[in-house]
Parts: structure tokens; sequence; C-alpha cells
């Protein structure tokens, strides 16, 4: 998981002004504990640019107005009393920010996280439970870095969450969430 910056419990005020004052840093705010993002691999940034690229491009293909976000850009979730920095997430419909305006999202429907080996455990558990609280988030995908698999966590009508694994380059995977389909190749490119 994210290295813990402080031990006391801090206000949201203190954590969004924190963010400001360093903005080179990435930080998660959970109910009053800021945490410092680990900064990522060339892999990891790669995987990244790769996957926000793919989504966007096939997106604007279908014709489709949802708009693609990095991890520069956090999500609020408000039952949790945390903000956290998916590394690419999708919003369809209209941005919901009347929380903090121009300061996190809160309607995500579609999150995708790198994993790293510091991470991944925090990514595949404490992580997802907050990301599934939002109403909004129709699915969760889990890129692994070092092999090349990706992880679909969808939403069903009865909000249960049901797993799609996607294993080799030579596969293609869909978002259902958003209706697109990637190769696995253009997400590994250059990485694997």
């Amino acid at each position: 998981m994210a290295e813990r910056k402080f031990d006391r419990i801090y206000t949201l005020e203190e954590y969004l002004q924190l963010e400001k004052a360093e903005p080179q840093t990435r930080y998660e705010y959970v109910d009053g504990m800021i945490y410092a993002m680990a900064g990522g691999t060339i892999k990891h940034g790669m995987l990244i640019s790769n996957t926000l690229y793919w989504v966007r491009e096939s997106l604007k293909q279908k014709g489709s107005t949802c708009k693609t976000f990095s991890g520069d850009v956090k999500v609020a979730i408000p039952s949790s009393n945390a903000y956290l920095h998916p590394d690419v997430f999708v919003v369809c419909g209209a941005i919901d920010d009347e929380e903090n305006p121009n300061q996190a999202i809160k309607n995500p429907k579609l999150i995708i996280e790198v994993l790293s080996p510091s991470t991944q455990n925090y990514d595949q558990t404490h992580k997802f439970r907050l990301y599934r609280s939002l109403a909004s988030v129709d699915e969760h995908v889990l890129i692994d870095q070092e092999k090349a698999i990706i992880e679909s966590f969808m939403k069903t009508a009865d909000d249960q969450w049901r797993i799609r694994t996607f294993v080799g380059l030579a596969q293609t995977f869909e978002l259902r969430s958003i209706g697109v389909q990637i190769r696995m190749q253009d997400i590994y490119q250059d990485v694997m």
C-alpha cells in the first residue's frame, strides 16, 4: 500500500492544501489518514499511458461522449470519506463534482488500476471495496505489469461482481461497462 504520511487525523481541507502545496506527489485520503503514493516504474507509466490512449481512442471511434481521466484527477468516495487517484477512469454523462468543484469526481463508471508489487494487495482489496461503494462504478479493471494478465470485475444487475480474466498478448479484452474491446498487445506495447 501507499506509505502513510502522518500519524494523526487530518481534515479534508488539510489534505487538499497538502496536495496543492506538493503537486509533485500524489496523496490519497481515507477517513482522515493521508497516504503518499509510491512513485511509478517505467513499465507502470507505459501501461497507464497505453491504457489511457486506447480507452480514449476506442470511445472516440464509437462516437461516445464518455470522458477519460488519468490519476492526476481524484475520485471522491463520500460514504468512506476518501479521495483516491485511480490510474485511469471513465465518466459517462455529466461529471458530478459538486462536493469539491474541480477537485474530485464522484461518478466514475469504469476504474482501471495498474498493479504494482508494492500496492497490489491494497489495490485488489481495500481500494476495490472503496470503489465499489460508489453506485456509479460498473466495472473495475486490474492490469498486471509483470505478466500479460487483465482482470475485469463487472457489477451484475443484482449488485454482485463477476470476474473475467484475460491472459496473453493474443487476447482481446472487453470493457463491457463502456462497450469497447482492446487488444492486449496494444495495452502491453513496449512493455512485453
